[in-house]
């Protein structure tokens, strides 16, 4: 047949049956585990009881009577034992002497001794306690419950084996004042302060008290990646997919991370898995971005279609865990994308979210969008980029001047490029003409930092007590600490963080004052162990130790 060069044919194919059939949910869960093996279950072993509690006791008093013994024999090797205590206290800090001490151990190969000695008597009383409660099916439950008793107690007999070697006793109340969440609260709010090693300080916290918790792992693995530390965050992915391989959330950012490191073959999977577990509208959405930022184009289609059906349902109630201090969300949002754009912005996968933004934005041909330049603000402000994220906002601030989480958000973007003025007039319009119900806890804390800065110390009261009203933090006690009530709040600080060595200095030089030498030199003495870093708090220790008498302190 001849053909004129002007026509073409147009041939239609149907196929009864997909070329590639599409993976089953146990064969993705297999693939999952072959790439992520879950966490090993340790055999069980019958055991007496005297034998398991007493061979526990006498790895306590070995490991103490050893770690002694080494001590001393450290100090004698580095010529410490010849200097008295305060020079030792001036010379060096107490942090700096754990660190050498510690690495003394390593390089005699007793850490890893001690660690190996203790690891099989908490094996043994751990064994003991799971044959006690376990029953057939109901072994795993048991053991998991079991498992977080015992970490918990193990980590707080290595922080009395610590204040031995220290030379001197913390005091650790037996109360347990801090949970993972309030702890998990007090990390956000340290690193909105820019406090970085303390967020970090309250992670390891977490994991330390809670390691065998997914929601843990999650939480850190979203401040790592609000750190830009994707390999790190990966890493603690892996620990979320091998205590719970199905996890929604640690599906989902397993996959985005993959995507963003270009693994696209791995994140496929991790990515059909997570759709084919949770039909959620952000699921979707993200498999969909995968799509795009891959160039497919019958993949972007196919999850289009996935994303029409499941409009309905969400995968928020797995987020409501994960809190957000400096921004909120809108009452109505706008699409589909806004909602993922959102979830994104939560779990501090930015490009992903930027991404959204960009599709919602082709979507409605809409240049002025409110939602699209608040969201992508808020993106801003969370990459630290806050002069963009101020840019975004004065696109859309005068036509929204009664929309308080635009308002909150101005507030603290003009607080973190030092407009600290501006900050407190938005932060006083918000308190006064909006109403306004939800966290106010980082706008009561930046007022009282103005207002200290300002030297308005009854205004500053003030709102630290307001921050301390919404949700008291050991930051918010310590800065609410300028009064007559001072001990009170130093000691509630003290309450919930017994390593913040401000705190101490505080409680130091309040009992130096109140003429307690006992407690100065306790509460002086845990300052300089935990390393402070604020000089000029010491200084006027120092000094006011010099006031008095010679009388040695």
């Amino acid at each position: 047949m001849v053909l004129n060069s002007e026509m073409f044919l147009v041939t239609e194919f149907e196929f009864l049956y997909p070329i590639v059939e599409k993976p089953t949910e146990e064969f993705l869960y297999s693939k999952i585990t072959e790439l992520i093996p879950p966490q090993k279950e340790l055999p069980m072993k019958l055991l007496s009881k005297r034998y398991a509690k007493e061979s526990f006791r006498d790895c306590l008093i070995m490991l103490h009577d050893k770690l002694s013994e080494e001590y001393d024999n450290f100090m004698e090797k580095k010529s410490y034992c010849a200097v008295s205590e305060s020079q030792l206290l001036t010379g060096i800090t107490g942090m700096d002497l754990t660190q050498r001490f510690k690495e003394y151990l390593s390089e005699k190969n007793i850490y890893s001794i001690l660690k190996e000695t203790l690891k099989k008597h908490v094996t043994e009383i751990f064994r003991y306690k799971c044959a006690l409660s376990v029953r057939n099916s109901f072994f795993r439950d048991a053991m998991e419950e079991t498992q977080k008793i015992y970490i918990y107690i193990v980590k707080k007999m290595h922080k009395i084996l610590n204040s031995f070697v220290e030379g001197q006793r913390y005091s650790i109340s037996s109360q347990k004042y801090t949970e993972p969440e309030m702890q998990l609260y007090f990390a956000l709010e340290a690193l909105e302060e820019d406090k970085v090693d303390t967020a970090k300080g309250w992670y390891l916290k977490m994991i330390d008290e809670s390691g065998s918790d997914a929601e843990v792992w999650i939480s850190n693995a979203i401040f790592l990646l609000r750190l830009n530390k994707i390999d790190e965050a990966l890493s603690s992915l892996k620990k979320v997919l091998e205590i719970k391989s199905m996890h929604c959330i640690g599906l989902l950012l397993y996959s985005v991370i993959l995507t963003e490191k270009q693994f696209h073959d791995e994140a496929r999977i991790f990515f059909q898995a997570l759709t084919e577990k949770y039909d959620y509208l952000e699921c979707w959405i993200a498999f969909n971005i995968y799509f795009t930022l891959t160039e497919d184009l019958v993949g972007q289609q196919n999850t289009l279609q996935k994303i029409g059906r499941s409009c309905h349902s969400s995968i928020r109630n797995y987020i409501r865990n994960y809190p957000v201090l400096c921004w909120r969300d809108e009452k109505n949002l706008a699409s589909p994308y806004m909602e993922a754009a959102s979830t994104f912005l939560k779990i501090n996968a930015f490009k992903f979210a930027e991404v959204a933004l960009a599709k919602e934005l082709a979507r409605t041909q809409n240049p002025d969008s409110y939602s699209h330049y608040y969201y992508l603000a808020v993106l801003n402000y969370m990459r630290g980029s806050f002069e963009e994220s101020a840019k975004c906002l004065s696109r859309i601030t005068s036509s929204s001047e009664e929309n308080k989480e635009l308002k909150v958000l101005y507030g603290h973007v003009n607080y973190k490029l030092g407009e600290k003025r501006v900050a407190l007039n938005t932060y006083k319009y918000v308190l006064d003409y909006l109403d306004c119900t939800d966290d106010l806890h980082m706008i009561f804390l930046r007022m009282g930092s103005i207002y200290l800065e300002d030297g308005l110390f009854d205004y500053a009261l003030e709102a630290f007590a307001n921050a301390c009203a919404h949700y008291p933090t050991p930051h918010s006690w310590l800065q609410g600490g300028y009064n007559d009530l001072a001990e009170l709040a130093m000691s509630e600080s003290n309450k919930l963080d017994k390593y913040e060595a401000e705190t101490w200095g505080y409680l130091a030089l309040i009992n130096l004052v109140l003429d307690r030498k006992e407690m100065y030199n306790f509460c002086y003495r845990q300052a300089k162990l935990l390393g402070i870093t604020n000089m000029e708090l010491e200084k006027e220790i120092l000094n006011l130790q010099k006031s008095f008498s010679n009388e040695t302190i």
